[in-house]
């Protein structure tokens, strides 16, 4: 059974289109259960998050790669294909082949959008950087099977 709950946007879109009537409007279905998700990691972000900074930062982080890895299961498993790749093209330790540039980690796009949605001002910084990377194996390029 199929429990469809009012949008309570209804009027907005209404205004909206009274507003631009030449701007088509498409209203798309979701999934309970997608929606659910969204709105646990929204309540959980909910505060001051503008960089990663504190532990409860980095909770969030951790389950917003939880969600993305839930959600884009496909997407998640072809950049774990390309990962040896990138890996063994960065050289030793990461580096380009000029040495001076210094790869140490990979992250898909999808992702750092996500995380720039939630940490608007958060910079990839060396010191974040090498934090996100001694967190989470799986993104470091630069010393792994170099």
């Amino acid at each position: 059974m199929n429990i469809i709950k009012p949008d309570p946007y209804m009027e907005f879109y209404a205004t909206h289109k009274a507003l631009h009537p030449e701007q088509p409007m498409v209203l798309r279905a979701f999934r309970k259960q997608d929606v659910e998700e969204v709105d646990a990691l929204l309540a959980l972000s909910r505060g001051n998050r503008e960089a990663v900074k504190t532990d409860s930062d980095w909770q969030v982080l951790n389950e917003l790669i939880v969600f993305y890895i839930r959600r884009w299961p496909s997407e998640w498993m072809e950049f774990r294909k390309t990962m040896p790749g990138i890996r063994q093209t960065r050289g030793s330790g990461g580096y380009s082949a000029s040495r001076e540039i210094r790869y140490v980690a990979s992250i898909p796009l999808r992702l750092e959008r996500l995380i720039k949605a939630i940490f608007p001002k958060n910079q990839f910084s060396k010191k974040f950087t090498s934090e996100f990377i001694r967190r989470y194996k799986a993104f470091q390029v630069g010393g792994v099977g170099n």
